[in-house]
């Protein structure tokens, strides 16, 4: 009798740790495809993103395709260089 019930405590027991492990990897699951549909966001930033995020701290190349890249580029390393150079 006494082995009957350790046989149901353990068989009780198993079972909560099986339906724990199952709830623990869904939740990981889930946070893992949130974490790659973030990564796949700021790896691939379209124009209205970036002027969502951005608003008024855009450059010029942002608002107007026919602006030079690399003059705001340039500009940019221009400003940075001085703490570069150190």
């Amino acid at each position: 009798m006494a082995a009957a019930a350790v046989f149901v405590i353990g068989f009780v027991l198993g079972a909560v740790l099986l339906v724990l492990w199952k709830y623990v990897m869904d939740k990981r699951q889930t946070l893992r495809e949130r974490e790659k549909a973030d990564i796949h966001f700021l790896n691939a930033p379209q124009l209205a993103d970036i002027r969502a995020i951005c608003r008024e701290d855009t450059p010029g190349w942002v608002h107007f395709q026919e602006f030079e890249h690399v003059h705001w580029l340039n500009d940019q390393l221009q400003e940075m260089w001085k703490f570069v150079d150190r």
